[in-house]
């Protein structure tokens, strides 16, 4: 367990807060949560050879990393905000999210991915 401080403004108590676990951001719906309740999507490649973006289920491959909660609505909102090409900072082509959304359709909604 990590403990920090934290000062709200002059004049204000320190408060001691315990952080058992990083949090993450979801790019769809932007809200932090346990790494554990979400699906870690990867991009790797681009440097002279074809970018691809996939699902890491297992949390262990290489490259640029984002988060995102399995719901349907967060899923929704990541491609219609184009939260993918904000994440990786590059431009996507629809064709290289086509490996996500049929990832999405095999998977039920409100699952992990983690078996």
């Amino acid at each position: 367990i990590r403990l920090f401080c934290r000062a709200r403004g002059i004049g204000d108590v320190y408060r001691i807060q315990a952080m058992s676990e990083p949090l993450r951001t979801c790019i769809g719906c932007r809200l932090r949560d346990n790494p554990r309740n979400m699906l870690r999507i990867v991009r790797f490649g681009g440097d002279g050879e074809r970018m691809r973006i996939l699902p890491d289920v297992h949390r262990t491959l290489p490259g640029r990393g984002a988060w995102l909660h399995m719901r349907e609505s967060c899923q929704q909102q990541a491609f219609r905000k184009n939260a993918f090409a904000r994440a990786f900072k590059v431009s996507i082509a629809r064709a290289d999210l086509m490996v996500l959304t049929e990832y999405f359709a095999q998977r039920k909604p409100e699952t992990t991915g983690y078996e």
